[in-house]
């Protein structure tokens, strides 16, 4: 028996994915998917790749933790386009994780694999929503992938309110909206945004939401070694300005660079030494 990119994927401790066709999508950026030889009469693999990993003392968000996943699924994206071009060489294969050529939460729900929550974010009735969407592109029929049984038909969460009420800042605020958005942001920060980055302590990102949402509630911890290895749950300025820049760039926070992350550290600490 041949190798199949259900064998990868079922390897890597991957047990969620589907395909649908591309006509069903929200397409947003068509030159992309023109660039990688492919039109709307194609169709895409949408993948979940679950992170949580429990237990530990941390001041930034659970997917910042290990490396970052870009690196994971440059990698997977590898050995799956390569796999399925063993299987179905008449066909082309691109992958694409955060910068698809189609909105990836939609055709996650599309493909009944999960949800949209309150929050923004997808989630699965199984994983909950601590996990990342990728996701393989090709001119092959959707119906080649195989048939799949959806996992849900449900499309939207069940709108408890719990992420709303426990978000530090308000979802729908200009001025102290997000705090995960907050933690990104370059440059000088309001004293409003400041005081959200103190009352959490948080230095980059915000799981708040993800915490109390009931589809969260004793999920699995990931089976991905790549997730469970090389973590750092708790950032100082030590830690940052001793990384080399390769170890750096490795991380998810490297993007903003580190004087962002720097900067959210010493707005923490200050306040620390005015309390001490």
């Amino acid at each position: 028996m041949s190798y199949t990119y259900k064998d990868l994927l079922s390897s890597e401790g991957i047990d969620f994915f589907a395909p649908i066709p591309l006509r069903e999508t929200k397409i947003i950026y068509n030159r992309k998917l023109t660039q990688m030889g492919i039109d709307e009469n194609g169709s895409a693999l949408i993948i979940l790749i679950p992170y949580y990993v429990s237990g530990e003392e941390k001041n930034l968000s659970i997917y910042a933790v290990p490396r970052d996943y870009h690196l994971y699924f440059s990698y997977l994206g590898e050995r799956l386009t390569a796999t399925l071009s063993l299987d179905y060489p008449e066909y082309v294969f691109r992958s694409a994780a955060d910068n698809a050529p189609i909105n990836e939460v939609d055709a996650a729900v599309k493909a009944g694999l999960g949800m949209m929550g309150d929050n923004g974010l997808f989630i699965s009735p199984i994983l909950g929503s601590y996990l990342f969407i990728g996701g393989i592109y090709t001119d092959m029929p959707c119906s080649k992938f195989g048939i799949f049984d959806k996992v849900t038909d449900k499309t939207e969460c069940i709108h408890c309110g719990a992420c709303r009420r426990a978000c530090p800042g308000d979802m729908d605020s200009k001025t102290t909206g997000c705090l995960s958005a907050i933690t990104q942001k370059k440059g000088v920060l309001t004293k409003d945004e400041e005081n959200l980055i103190i009352k959490t302590g948080s230095v980059w990102g915000c799981d708040i939401c993800q915490s109390v949402c009931p589809y969260n509630k004793n999920i699995a911890e990931t089976k991905i070694g790549f997730f469970r290895e090389e973590r750092i749950p708790y950032l100082s300025r030590n830690i940052i300005e001793e990384m080399s820049d390769s170890d750096f760039a490795a991380r998810a926070y490297s993007w903003r660079k580190r004087e962002t992350v720097i900067r959210n550290i010493e707005i923490i600490d200050r306040k620390g030494e005015q309390n001490a």
